[in-house]
């Protein structure tokens, strides 16, 4: 009965190193952030995390068969047999087992998109088998030209989420009455989102059960912040309980950047948070899918301008009383298409207008060209210009707003948010969950909005589709 206890003890001990050595890995996974351009770098940057990530994962998977069967730590030729290999290992845990981490990874391979060909775990461990040597000795025996021919593919996030189920059955077996309950992807998303949901920051809130009806409504919390996050704006709301769910969408979004106090980051609400803003995100039966997604945005990162080289053929075309200026534009922010927005244009390096030919407040034509297609052609009035100095008479920037025949336009100026999506990008109708015809509004967009392309500003699907 000692023996038996002190052999507890050793697993419970055990589990717990390799908890603490999980989250080591896991943030340093988190820190690793972008790509290098120096060929071989990012194995490098990822060697860390790899080989931590092997030899955890051979020593947990290890643990669970020895947990089930003590004599397979002490069996020589059991570790001589399965060595490094992580497939083999694999096949000595019991069906119920083998079963938990499929269902964990099944799960984690939908959300990440992974390869469908390795769908299945022992699929994936089978492939990568052995490598764990190979990797060891990366620095050493291999150079750049033999990066791609590893036997491991460079899935750093499978081998951490495949640590984390064996841990967590690791915990339910040595813990038997605590309840552990395994943490897949799905589980610790739902419970991220109720715990945004659920917050207390305005008195005058929704009630639970308001709550409760949004989430069940909308197929459960995942699916319901899923579509608010795309498609918040179509959806009619109480003021209360629209502050209430941007509130909660904040609080998701600080939790999943490691900002909200004693919490760290969280990269998996990260990713449901920024690719769910972007596509049809939905999760059923524990499997995710991802469909309609909204073109890359024109005007990216911390940039205002769309870059325009002098060779892209974009020209402006003025027309004021009996006064015409044409010529190449350097950056332009905005297109617009309809009374009360505006539109700025910037010359840098092509000649540049002179200030007789952009008068303040003149009224006239304003025109713009690409590869000598006409993209735009409105009435408009010059709001402002700027000029290089008291000593430079040619303009450097000048902003037009489009007004209607009578020269008047809007109190308050009109952004480039698409009035038929609100801004969103997806269908008015469907809200982006049309899949081929079934929707009759955005049949040939496919759950986009069939005003803006996805794009959700007005004019920046014409842009686009003028690129060569």
């Amino acid at each position: 009965m000692m023996g038996h206890e002190k052999s507890e003890a050793k697993h419970r001990e055990s589990v717990s190193l390799m908890r603490a050595a999980y989250d080591v890995l896991v943030r340093h996974r988190r820190g690793i952030r972008g790509r290098d351009l120096a060929p071989g770098y990012d194995e490098a940057r990822f060697w860390l995390t790899i080989v931590g990530s092997y030899s955890l994962l051979e020593q947990s998977l290890k643990l669970l068969v020895g947990v089930r069967d003590p004599s397979y730590p002490s069996s020589k030729r059991a570790r001589k047999d399965d060595r490094h290999n992580l497939g083999l290992v694999y096949k000595r845990l019991a069906r119920q087992e083998k079963d938990s981490l499929q269902e964990s990874h099944a799960q984690y391979a939908s959300f990440i998109e992974f390869p469908s060909k390795y769908s299945k775990l022992r699929d994936y461990l089978g492939v990568i088998g052995n490598g764990q040597v190979d990797w060891r000795y990366l620095l050493l025996d291999k150079g750049i030209s033999d990066l791609p021919n590893l036997p491991s593919p460079l899935y750093p996030d499978m081998l951490l989420e495949t640590i984390r189920s064996v841990l967590d059955i690791l915990a339910r077996t040595v813990w038997p009455d605590d309840e552990m309950q395994m943490h897949d992807v799905c589980r610790r998303l739902a419970e991220g989102l109720e715990g945004a949901l659920y917050h207390d920051q305005t008195s005058d809130g929704p009630s639970l059960d308001d709550l409760d009806s949004w989430a069940r409504d909308g197929r459960g919390v995942v699916n319901a912040f899923s579509r608010y996050l795309r498609a918040g704006p179509l959806d009619d709301y109480p003021d209360a309980m629209r502050e209430w769910l941007d509130h909660a969408v904040e609080a998701a979004k600080a939790k999943a950047a490691g900002k909200a106090a004693e919490q760290d980051g969280d990269d998996d609400l990260a990713r449901f948070l920024r690719v769910a803003s972007r596509c049809c995100a939905t999760v059923n039966d524990n499997r995710f899918s991802f469909k309609n997604p909204r073109p890359k945005p024109l005007f990216g990162g911390q940039s205002l301008d769309l870059p325009l080289g002098l060779h892209d053929g974009w020209s402006v075309e003025w027309r004021a009383d009996k006064t015409t200026w044409r010529g190449a534009v350097d950056a332009i922010r905005e297109l617009p298409v309809r009374v009360g927005q505006i539109s700025t244009m910037r010359w840098h390096r092509c000649r540049k207008p002179n200030q007789m030919d952009f008068i303040l407040g003149k009224q006239g034509r304003l025109t713009v060209r690409r590869h000598e297609w006409e993209l735009m052609s409105l009435d408009a009035r010059i709001r402002s210009v700027w000029d290089g100095g008291p000593k430079d008479t040619r303009i450097h920037s000048a902003r037009f707003a489009v007004v209607d025949a009578d020269g008047n336009w809007p109190s308050e100026e009109c952004d480039l948010a698409c009035q038929a999506c609100r801004g969103t990008g997806f269908c008015r109708d469907c809200r982006g969950e049309s899949t081929e015809l079934e929707c009759r509004t955005c049949s040939l967009a496919e759950g986009l909005c069939p005003q803006c392309l996805g794009y959700g500003r007005d004019g920046d699907h014409i842009i686009a589709g003028t690129a060569r």
